[in-house]
């Protein structure tokens, strides 16, 4: 946020520090500051104010109340004009969801001359980036950069009976005060009368209602709306203003009355003539002012330092908060627009940056006696996961999502994404597959895979053990389901108990699925961690794999007798050259005196897709390489 030291000074008798010393106090105490820039005879701030502290810190009174902590500054009071009323007319307001706007302020005002704002006001906005359109519009904008609460004026004679706040009617639209036409939908919270919205409540206002230079009277708007309501507003329609912003840090409601008062206040100074209605403020269910408990022990143990009950109480009063010692208790009452402030950690955060971190010393946690107690859960999950790694087997973690099952999700993110997963088959059964698609590349004979995770069937959430083996060639000598029942008998053992499992298996791949939710409840408590395995980190790098597709070849080569695999292998890779990333035997038999050898070649670039003319090139290279040998033959 944009703050002008000038601004700050009004809230001080005593002259502030430069712009650079007063970062270096934010910095250690609140808030990080990005940037110092000169404006004419003005500095400005760019003060990091992050969410925790939005609901009163978007505000120059916010930031002068951090630096009268930081700084040792005494703050003075400012106090605001009242402005009497002098007309009996005040706006009939109704709202109809009071949990998505609590309180709604409305006055009217007749009598005013919209003009140009003086030059103070001018100043004072366009210092922090803000453009000057009329006294009325330049007066909401300043309160709001004041102490930190949007406003918002109508041309009263633009609107048609009551102010209503209620949700839209799916397809009414509004066009915005930028020009922009938007379609709402019943999610929006709208401000209207009879005749449609007149404003997105805490987001934008609407151009029917705009404040011309023709516009006599006024309704004035101070209201708090529902931090989540206007974000969900604000991003459905893309639209992010410094209202909706202010008011998704959840801006207290007590702060709305206040900032009605500043802003008639600052128009009656505006404009002389006009005359003020009755305020009519719809506040049914008012909030309460919080008390939080803490005691001196939480705070010091919180902190790690000790700090006396007496000195909490003095360091909370600097931030405006009230706080009493009852016994072993301190009762804290936090500012009323401090909606930050919840619980006793909340208070702790407080004490802690005014009393300095940098004076808690920092202690090594004391040294733990005694074994460390065993979680079953992660020593059995570890277990399984060795004993399937040792088997050669893979771990996956595979997508959650999937396009049917008993439990949809409220936002998928895609349309064959909307539901929880009720196995995990499924998707181990898919990943074999793309698994095996570039097996080539790495010379596999075969897949193994495996996953633990969570499924949701009609009973709610379950933890699952899926394994599968898939094999590449025709006849390797392994059975599927041999394998997978050696594999399901090693865990049966480390769990200490036998494992009865149906394994789904075909003629080149199997699967088996166990619902293992309930298996280490039942299962002996380890003592240790000791007998799991924690692999020392690899000294091996990561390769990247191409982008692009690879070609598969196959050569098969007469040599004489005698003649080793390496031989045509080396020769091979001699003319395959960069573009041949894999050789591999897969058939060897002697015939009439003969040796024959057959590789799978695998060719890839790093470049771009290779065709069938570069393939066969290089084919042609190899093979008249070979036939060159005496005694060699391509067959």
């Amino acid at each position: 946020m944009l703050t002008s030291l000038k601004w700050l000074q009004t809230y001080f008798e005593q002259k502030l520090p430069e712009a650079s010393r007063i970062a270096d106090l934010l910095n250690f105490r609140a808030f990080e500051i990005d940037d110092i820039k000169a404006w004419d005879t003005d500095e400005i701030l760019d003060v990091k104010v992050l969410a925790d502290r939005a609901c009163y810190a978007l505000s120059h009174r916010g930031v002068a109340g951090e630096i009268s902590v930081a700084g040792n500054i005494q703050q003075k009071v400012v106090k605001t004009k009242i402005v009497k009323e002098e007309i009996e007319k005040k706006p009939e307001i109704e709202i109809k969801k009071p949990a998505l706007c609590p309180r709604y302020i409305g006055r009217r005002v007749e009598n005013v001359k919209i003009g140009k704002s003086p030059e103070w006001l001018i100043e004072r906005l366009e210092s922090i980036g803000e453009r000057s359109i009329n006294n009325i519009v330049d007066a909401a904008n300043f309160v709001m950069f004041d102490i930190g609460q949007p406003l918002h004026a109508f041309d009263a004679d633009k609107i048609k009976g009551a102010i209503e706040v209620r949700l839209a009617k799916k397809g009414e639209k509004m066009t915005t005060l930028d020009n922009r036409e938007t379609e709402l939908d019943s999610t929006v919270l709208i401000i209207a009368d009879k005749e449609g919205p007149l404003a997105i409540g805490g987001v934008k206002g609407g151009k029917r209602a705009e404040v011309t230079d023709q516009t006599k009277n006024l309704i004035l708007e101070a209201a708090n709306f529902n931090a989540s309501s206007v974000r969900l507003t604000s991003t459905a329609l893309g639209l992010k203003t410094g209202a909706a912003k202010r008011f998704e840090a959840n801006l207290s409601p007590f702060l709305a009355d206040e900032a009605m008062a500043a802003f008639s206040s600052l128009i009656k100074d505006l404009s002389q003539n006009a005359k003020f209605g009755p305020v009519n403020d719809v506040y049914k269910k008012k909030a309460k002012q919080v008390v939080i408990e803490v005691t001196e022990e939480e705070i010091s143990q919180i902190l790690g330092v000790k700090v006396a009950g007496d000195e909490i109480v003095s360091i909370l009063a600097q931030i405006g908060a009230g706080a009493k010692i009852k016994g072993p208790k301190i009762m804290v009452e936090p500012p009323l627009i401090r909606t930050d402030l919840n619980i006793g950690e909340d208070i702790a955060e407080e004490v802690g940056r005014i009393y300095g971190y940098e004076k808690i010393i920092s202690n090594l946690p004391p040294s733990i006696r005694g074994r460390a107690m065993v979680n079953k859960n992660f020593y059995y999950r570890e277990k399984i996961k060795n004993i399937l790694i040792e088997q050669g087997f893979s771990e996956v973690s595979l997508s959650t999502f999937t396009n049917k099952g008993f439990f949809e999700v409220a936002k998928p993110l895609a349309d064959d994404k909307k539901f929880l997963r009720i196995n995990l088959s499924s998707g181990l059964i898919e990943a074999l597959g793309k698994n095996a698609q570039n097996a080539p590349i790495i010379g596999l004979k075969d897949i193994r895979l495996f996953e633990v995770g969570s499924v949701f069937g009609e009973t709610g959430e379950k933890v699952h053990l899926a394994i599968g083996r898939l094999s590449l060639v025709k006849k390797d000598g392994q059975r599927n389901e041999d394998i997978l029942n050696e594999v399901i008998s090693m865990i049966g053992s480390a769990l200490d108990m036998p494992l009865s499992v149906k394994i789904s298996s075909g003629s080149s791949g199997g699967i088996v699925e166990i619902d293992i939710t309930d298996l280490f409840r039942t299962a002996r408590s380890p003592s240790s961690y000791d007998d799991l395995v924690f692999d020392k980190p690899s000294d091996k790098k990561f390769m990247p794999f191409s982008q692009y597709p690879f070609v598969l070849r196959d050569i098969a080569v007469f040599t004489p007798s005698g003649t080793d695999k390496d031989e045509p292998q080396t020769a091979i890779e001699k003319e395959g050259g960069e573009l041949l990333q894999r050789v591999e035997l897969f058939d060897k038999f002697e015939k009439d005196g003969k040796i024959s050898f057959a590789f799978h070649l695998v060719f890839q670039s790093f470049k771009k897709t290779l065709t069938d003319v570069e393939v066969n090139e290089v084919m042609e290279r190899i093979t008249k390489e070979i036939n060159a040998k005496s005694g060699w033959q391509v067959r």
